[in-house]
């Protein structure tokens, strides 16, 4: 499981998990009982993404009420790769995980939150990923007292024949006494929904496939919207990226791929550049917007770009008949 579906399954069980087919949605498990809820602060990213020797979190729990903060820090198979005699690659993992904890607890980090805090904690979440070694590296620095604040692990599991992930607490202790009562009263496995049914959020570190795909999903949306009050469709790309309210890509990297999208599928709008705004196209074919969405979520994230190159050049291997097409008509006008 890569590092963007471990942040999905955690925002899901701490959001309001919303469905574009349904209008009410439902709240997460974390969410529903105990008032942890996933903050999106895009302007907070940004910052700390912009600062070079800031170490950015992969997001952010808090219970506005008991003002308890969570902090979290995935690590998944995209860090590390593990095979045979791979001990520096591991031995690195650790070093890294340390100076984060370091940066997440020290009063720079802290003072940028826009939390009002009683306390905070780490969480980190692991799928299989040399949790011993991590294991071994918290329990030494507990041992020692490197850190004040409580560092958790949760690690996440698969359930086959109930078809859904789950969270287990195999480190630590939450602040909140009630979460680990309710580890315990579930055994240490608390059930997530299985992604496919859910919504998702776009991290930083998100695929271009999967940003593309909510692009193109949000302009089904707008289409919808255009079609139903007859009036033509136009939007500036920021008050695009504004109205994805799980969108903590940066700005920069959302209108790349927007720029590309409208210019690999013009049948879709036009962008113009000099305002930075998209107008949508009124006859666009929802069916065709709807497959290409999906299209995107099927696509590996290293095929991204030769698909784009791919579809450009038939593109412009069309207009390129077109135009041949044009010419010879035109020629035959003339003559007649």
């Amino acid at each position: 499981m890569d590092h963007s579906k471990i942040i999905n399954l955690i925002f899901n069980s701490t959001s309001l998990i919303n469905d574009r087919r349904s209008l009410i949605g439902k709240q997460g498990i974390f969410l529903a009982k105990f008032e942890y809820q996933f903050q999106i602060i895009p302007e907070l990213f940004e910052k700390l993404i912009k600062d070079k020797k800031s170490h950015p979190p992969d997001g952010y729990i808090f219970n506005e009420k008991l003002q308890i903060l969570q902090i979290l820090e995935v690590k998944s198979q995209n860090e590390v790769v593990i095979k045979k005699g791979s001990l520096l690659r591991e031995a690195a993992l650790i070093v890294k995980l340390k100076d984060q904890i370091k940066y997440y607890c020290s009063e720079k980090h802290i003072d940028t939150l826009p939390f009002k805090l009683n306390s905070f904690a780490i969480i980190i979440v692991v799928k299989d990923l040399i949790i011993d070694e991590i294991l071994n590296a918290l329990s030494k620095w507990v041992e020692e007292r490197e850190f004040k604040n409580p560092i958790i692990i949760w690690k996440i599991g698969y359930l086959k024949e109930r078809e859904c992930y789950t969270v287990s607490k195999i480190f630590g202790e939450h602040i909140d006494v009630r979460l680990n009562e309710y580890f315990e009263s579930q055994k240490n496995l608390v059930e997530i929904p299985p992604l496919e049914k859910i919504s998702y959020i776009l991290d930083p570190d998100c695929p271009y496939t999967k940003i593309a795909h909510e692009i193109i999903a949000q302009v089904c949306v707008n289409l919808i919207d255009t079609r139903a009050t007859h009036t033509k469709f136009t939007e500036s790309i920021e008050d695009f990226v504004l109205s994805c309210k799980t969108c903590l890509v940066p700005f920069k990297k959302i209108k790349k791929i927007f720029s590309q999208l409208l210019r690999t599928f013009p049948w879709i709008g036009r962008y113009e550049s000099n305002e930075d705004v998209y107008i949508l196209k009124k006859q666009t074919n929802y069916n065709r917007l709807h497959a290409l969405s999906a299209e995107f979520l099927r696509l590996e994230p290293r095929d991204y770009k030769d698909f784009i190159r791919k579809r450009l050049k038939e593109r412009n291997e069309t207009k390129k008949k077109l135009k041949k097409r044009k010419t010879r008509s035109k020629k035959i006008d003339d003559f007649t």
